[in-house]
């Protein structure tokens, strides 16, 4: 069995879609994944892993700043190179990740003799009011609200994102998967013990709606010996410079620190596992951030290194994980925090053990991902 996967970016933006690849790499003949050439490749894919690279290279950032006619070729190229890799290896499914993908093959489909599966995950969701009237992000999302009925297999890491999408008319299996980390890259089964600094750690996006100012204002007057390691993989610039006025105004210097992006998701594993808490605050300012609480990958992450997770006090976010102790709210208020940070010092190792296990037994990727194997292994 052969399969083309195809993602708007590289794979190794994505660790799901990593996940993604070395699950299918064990249970098919050859595994191509065609993506835009926008980050050097760091990690080291199975034998059958083929990476198929679409351009000339331009990082990530870079793209964002380009003009609409680049983006337009830019994402032209992407369509031949899917069509001539669909077109040449035949394969028995399509994995397309997110709209782009996915309006690239509804493009080439009429084109194709031959006709394989369409599994279609969605990881992140298109905000229709951030979209122009005339781009191509709104294209793909009305491809995507019409264009589901040419889907076998569609699956989504958030329950609550089912209602954002039009199922009536789709015939095809729907499955949950849930950004997880794999078990079968879990390395880290000792946790650094807590001593007399608490090292807290966030990855992810610095912008609004993390709780990033809240917990810095905090420290500024916390008697608690708290450290904060924030790791931007995606920067608003004029966001940072308020965060870094705030910590050079306060004299936390020494305790809070930015570090650029690692150069792989290995270095960034090794990293975050020399520290105690982990940051995973959505506030609910988008529809994004409302439903994240299983599509963010970084919670999962943080308890599969045995870290307690900091999160925002919301229904979906209690629905969802307050059977779990390692799970910890806060409104980012200074009582709420303060509250919550004792309580992780005086309970660190059974946290971090409690964390690691619920990682292990139920919320790994391949305790949903095998489900969707059996379909299509059909």
């Amino acid at each position: 069995m052969k399969i083309v996967s195809a993602v708007y970016s590289h794979p190794e933006y994505y660790p799901p879609t990593l996940n993604a690849l070395n699950a299918l790499a064990v249970n098919a003949d050859e595994v191509y994944c065609v993506h835009r050439n926008v980050k050097k490749t760091n990690l080291t894919y199975p034998e059958n892993v083929h990476l198929v690279v679409s351009g000339k290279f331009k990082s990530i950032r870079e793209t964002e700043q380009t003009s609409f006619f680049w983006k337009l070729l830019s994402f032209f190229q992407f369509i031949s190179i899917l069509f001539k890799t669909i077109k040449k290896q035949k394969p028995k499914w399509v994995l397309l990740y997110d709209p782009f993908p996915f309006l690239a093959y509804i493009i080439i489909k009429p084109f194709l003799s031959y006709k394989p599966k369409v599994w279609y995950h969605n990881h992140d969701l298109l905000e229709p009011k951030n979209l122009g009237r005339l781009s191509l992000g709104k294209l793909a999302y009305l491809n995507e609200k019409h264009n589901l009925k040419n889907v076998d297999i569609f699956s989504l890491p958030a329950i609550e994102r089912k209602f954002f999408f039009k199922l009536n008319s789709f015939n095809g299996e729907c499955f949950f998967l849930p950004n997880y980390p794999s078990v079968s890259k879990s390395k880290h089964t000792k946790f650094p013990p807590f001593k007399e600094e608490l090292r807290v750690i966030y990855q992810g996006q610095i912008g609004e709606g993390h709780g990033l100012e809240h917990i810095i204002s905090f420290l500024r007057n916390s008697s608690l010996n708290i450290t904060l390691n924030i790791i931007g993989v995606a920067v608003d610039e004029v966001f940072k410079h308020k965060l870094t006025t705030y910590i050079e105004s306060f004299q936390l210097k020494n305790r809070v620190k930015f570090h650029d992006p690692f150069p792989s998701y290995e270095d960034l594993l090794n990293f975050s596992a020399q520290h105690h808490v982990g940051l995973a605050i959505y506030e609910p300012i988008n529809t994004q951030y409302k439903t994240v609480v299983t599509a963010s990958n970084k919670i999962y992450e943080y308890i599969a290194m045995g870290m307690p997770v900091l999160l925002f006090d919301d229904d979906i976010n209690r629905l969802n994980l307050e059977k779990y102790d390692w799970a910890k709210f806060t409104d980012l208020s200074t009582n709420s925090l303060e509250k919550n940070f004792k309580d992780i010092i005086n309970a660190h190792e059974n946290y971090a053990q409690s964390a690691f296990n619920t990682y292990m037994v139920e919320l790994n990727y391949e305790y949903y991902f095998d489900k969707i194997l059996t379909e299509i292994n059909k």
